[in-house]
């Protein structure tokens, strides 16, 4: 038996077939969102799978987001989870489509703080360098340093130190992001940063004063 319409779109979209998803489109245009059980569309898949052909083609296909950008039952939009995925090329097209960067949520994270978390330090620069809040926090208060900190992901942790993260905010339980370091290493790391970028500005202070 021929299989649903949805299905084969889905298909296409996670083989990266430009030229299926063109053809099912033409020929059953309602089937653009195509909401899954959890309720991912046609781009959020795109964005997930990092598939950039298919996130170009449906992105010009106004209608799909004409209602406004689509979440997911988690409240994800698709730049979140490309943000996630570490999809750099797919998270910059995104971003230049749609232009807010900083939407939340259901858990209250911002695609910043997801990328962070999974340590895409490549996507966390892009999204900085598109205006994403540095210091935007969560439902549990927490920052896109703190989790980078947890997690031990020492790339993402001097990138944010470099783009002005605060580093003793505290979160709900009144943590820092060094209190979370993931290991001592971690921590250490996280400490030289501090001294370092408090000896920059004592430096810089001196310079203004003279």
């Amino acid at each position: 038996p021929r299989l649903d319409v949805s299905i084969r779109l889905r298909r296409s979209i996670l083989h990266n077939d430009l030229l299926q998803l063109t053809r099912l489109l033409k020929n059953h245009p309602k089937y653009l969102p195509n909401p899954d059980a959890l309720a991912n569309s046609s781009l959020h898949l795109a964005a997930q799978s990092g598939h950039l052909p298919i996130v170009d083609y449906l992105i010009t296909c106004t209608s799909h987001e004409d209602s406004g950008i689509s979440r997911n039952a988690n409240g994800d939009t698709p730049l979140m989870l490309a943000a996630e995925g570490g999809h750099e090329e797919v998270v910059s097209m995104l971003a230049e489509r749609f232009g807010r960067l900083d939407y939340r949520n259901k858990a209250g994270a911002t695609a910043l703080i997801l990328a962070a978390r999974a340590g895409r330090d490549g996507v966390v620069g892009i999204l900085l360098d598109g205006g994403s809040d540095v210091d935007a926090v969560d439902g549990l208060g927490n920052t896109a340093l703190h989790y980078a900190s947890a997690y031990g992901h020492f790339n993402v942790v001097w990138t944010l130190f470099e783009r002005g993260a605060t580093f003793d905010k505290p979160n709900r339980q009144g943590f820092t992001p060094e209190v979370y370091s993931y290991t001592k290493k971690v921590e250490q790391y996280f400490k030289q940063l501090v001294q370092e970028r408090e000896k920059r500005w004592m430096q810089e202070s001196r310079s203004r004063a003279e």
